[in-house]
């Protein structure tokens, strides 16, 4: 396609524009050590990847919070390694 000298910001979808108001698809190297070719987007075309989902906002104004997750009691394991990880920092220090 075309030599791309100045690149925007690609999209979340990889689509950037080039100098000339052109959107492509830049050329990537697959695993195999081939190229795959530039590709041109057409003007217009939005993939599902670019288009924001729409948040009501006051359905997220009334929604609650997330309930806390209870603690759960230490397991003797867990003191054990509490144990041993407090005696290794004392050593180190």
């Amino acid at each position: 396609m075309s030599s791309s000298k100045a690149i925007s910001n690609p999209t979340p979808s990889g689509i950037v524009t080039i100098d000339n108001n052109e959107r492509v698809i830049p050329a990537t190297r697959r695993a195999d050590g081939t190229v795959r070719k530039e590709r041109r987007v057409r003007p217009g075309f939005v993939p599902q990847e670019d288009v924001a989902r729409y948040k009501n906002p006051w359905v997220e104004e009334t929604k609650p919070p997330p309930p806390p997750k209870p603690q759960l009691p230490k397991t003797k394991t867990q003191i054990k390694n509490e144990k041993r990880k407090l005696k290794k920092k004392e050593e180190r220090n």
